[in-house]
C-alpha cells in the first residue's frame, strides 16, 4: 500500500488527475449499469420496489447476495468431498469390487487429416468431406468411418468412470430428493399450487427452504464444473446436460431473487425424483448385475412419465402460464418462461430416447444407457488407414 502511494505521488499531477477522473467515470458508468440491471421494472410487478422485499425482524425475504455466495462456497466443498472422500473411499472401491474393468480404448493410428476431420465434424462428416479424405488418403470410406468411431471411443468415458460418476449423482439426487420431501410435505403449496401466487411477494423464507434452495443450487453448480473440467472422457449427451444445468442454475437463481421460491421448490422436486432409479439402474448395468436393472428401469419410466411428462407441463407450467396473473408484464419472467420451455424441450428429447430404448427392448434388444451410443471398433479394422500426412 505504501509503495502504491509513493508511486502515485511521484507521478505528474496531470496524470494523477486523469486517473482520478477515469475512476470517477468508471464508477458513474458502473452505477448506471447496475441501476439498469437491477431496475424494479425489470424484475418486479408494478408498484413494487426492492424495499418491499427487505427482511424485517419477523419476516424473511430472500437475500439476493445469498444465491451468489453460499452455493459457490458449498459447491467447492461438494467437489472436494467427491474428489478426496467419496470417490477414493466409496465409489472407486465399489467399482473395483464389482469387477468393472478400468480400461480405455487405445487411440487409432495418428493421422492429421483424420484428426482435423474428427475435430470439425465428429463421427458424422458430410459426404462431400468424406469423399475428399478417402481420395487424399487412398482408403475406403468404411475405413475412415471406423477410424472416426474408434477416435470417439478412445475419448469417451469408460464404464468404470461412468460407474463412479453415477455413484456421486445417485448420492446427490437421493439426498436432495429426501431432504426435499422432508421440507415440502408440510408446505401447503405442494397440495394447492395456487398458493404459490397468493399474497405475493409476502412469502416468508424459512430456514428449511433456504437450505433446500442453497444445497440444490450448490449441487448443480458442482455438477456443471465437474462436467466442464472432466478429464475422464467425453459424454455423448454433453450438450444436453450442460443446457440442463444452465437452465436449472439460472432458474433457481432468478426465482430466488424475485421470491418465486414456492414454485421453484416444486420444479426442483419434480426434476429430482426420476434420476434416482435411472442412475441406480446404470450402476447395476455397468457392474453387469442384470436382475435389478429391468425393475429399476420400469420404476424410472413410471416416475419419469408422472413427474416430467405430466406434473411439470400440466401442473407447474399450466399454473405459471395460465393461473399466475401476478407474473404478467414482468420482463425477467418472460426470460424465465423461455428457460422453462427449454427445460420442457429437453425433457421431450430425453423422452424420445427412452421410447426408442423401450422399442428396442420389446424387439429383442437389451436395455442400454440412455445417453450412450458408442460403438466398439477393433484395432484390426484400422490397420489399413495410412499415415501419409504424419
Amino acid at each position: 500500500m505504501k509503495a502504491t502511494l509513493l508511486l502515485l505521488s511521484s507521478l505528474p499531477p496531470s496524470f494523477s488527475h486523469e486517473v482520478a477522473t477515469t475512476e470517477r467515470k468508471v464508477g458513474v458508468w458502473w452505477h448506471k449499469l447496475s441501476a439498469q440491471i437491477w431496475s424494479p421494472s425489470l424484475w418486479l410487478p408494478k408498484e413494487l420496489t426492492w424495499k418491499d422485499l427487505q427482511s424485517t425482524k419477523n419476516f424473511t425475504y430472500p437475500a439476493a447476495d445469498d444465491v451468489f455466495v453460499y452455493p459457490l462456497l458449498f459447491c467447492i466443498f461438494i467437489i472436494i468431498l467427491k474428489l478426496f472422500v467419496l470417490d477414493p473411499f466409496i465409489f472407486i472401491p465399489l467399482a473395483d469390487s464389482a469387477g468393472i474393468p478400468n480400461k480405455r480404448a487405445k487411440p487409432p493410428p495418428s493421422n492429421k487429416t483424420l484428426e482435423k476431420l474428427y475435430r470439425k465434424y465428429g463421427t458424422k462428416p458430410p459426404q462431400k468431406e468424406l469423399l475428399l479424405v478417402t481420395r487424399e488418403l487412398e482408403v475406403t470410406q468404411r475405413h475412415v468411418e471406423r477410424w472416426l468411431r474408434h477416435k470417439r471411443n478412445s475419448e469417451a468415458c469408460t464404464k468404470y468412470h461412468k460407474f463412479v460418476e453415477c455413484g456421486f449423482h445417485f448420492l446427490g439426487h437421493t439426498g436432495i430428493t429426501l431432504y426435499g420431501l422432508v421440507v415440502m410435505l408440510n408446505k401447503p403449496w405442494l397440495w394447492d399450487i395456487e398458493i404459490c401466487w397468493r399474497d405475493y411477494p409476502r412469502h416468508n423464507i424459512t430456514p428449511d427452504l433456504w437450505w433446500y434452495y442453497m444445497v440444490g443450487l450448490s449441487y448443480y453448480w458442482a455438477s456443471t464444473f465437474l462436467q466442464m473440467f472432466s478429464i475422464q472422457g467425453k459424454r455423448s449427451d454433453a450438450v444436453e446436460m450442460m443446457l440442463h444445468h444452465f437452465f436449472t442454475v439460472v432458474l433457481i437463481t432468478f426465482s430466488w431473487i424475485i421470491n418465486f421460491v414456492r414454485v421453484g421448490t416444486l420444479i426442483l422436486m419434480v426434476h429430482e425424483c426420476a434420476d434416482i432409479p435411472l442412475v441406480a439402474a446404470k450402476m447395476f448395468k455397468y457392474a453387469q448385475i442384470d436382475a435389478p436393472t429391468d425393475v429399476l428401469f420400469v420404476v424410472f419410466l413410471l416416475v419419469w412419465l408422472y413427474t416430467r411428462c405430466y406434473l411439470y407441463p400440466f401442473w407447474i407450467l399450466h399454473s405459471i402460464f395460465f393461473e399466475a396473473p401476478i407474473l404478467t408484464g414482468i420482463p425477467i419472467v418472460i426470460f424465465c418462461k423461455g428457460l422453462l420451455i427449454g427445460l420442457m424441450i429437453l425433457n421431450l428429447i430425453w423422452t424420445g430416447l427412452i421410447a426408442s430404448i423401450i422399442v428396442k427392448k420389446f424387439t429383442g434388444g437389451a436395455l442400454e444407457d440412455i445417453r450412450s451410443g458408442a460403438e466398439e471398433v477393433s484395432e484390426e479394422d484400422l490397420s489399413s488407414v495410412t499415415r501419409k500426412d504424419d
